[in-house]
């Protein structure tokens, strides 16, 4: 349908629309995690069993912020970084899921 490149804030509109669209089902699988607001513009609230492994990588694979939640809900501060889209890797157990986040 298109006969162009995306624009850069085009592709940043389609990107935020569809990474918003992932974050709502994967709320919904039922893993006991939960992560919000996404798009965030200052904190993002993780809720994940106590002791789980946090990792914020941005899209160059660097790694921005690990730590371990000492509670159920762990918000981290996203205000200083820019906006784009980020992964998340939550390690629970043996268990490891990654969501996508966008700092708009």
């Amino acid at each position: 349908l298109w006969n162009r490149a995306l624009t850069s804030d085009e592709l940043e509109q389609l990107c935020v629309m569809l990474c918003t669209n992932i974050s709502v089902s994967e709320n919904d699988r039922g893993s006991g995690l939960n992560v919000f607001p996404n798009p965030t513009d200052n904190f993002l609230i993780v809720q994940a069993p106590k002791n789980s492994s946090l990792m914020l990588v941005d899209m160059n694979g660097k790694t921005i912020r690990q730590l371990t939640t000492e509670r159920v809900e762990t918000s981290i501060d996203m205000s200083s970084y820019a906006q784009g889209v980020y992964m998340l890797q939550i390690q629970t157990g043996d268990a490891v899921e990654t969501r996508r986040i966008v700092r708009k």
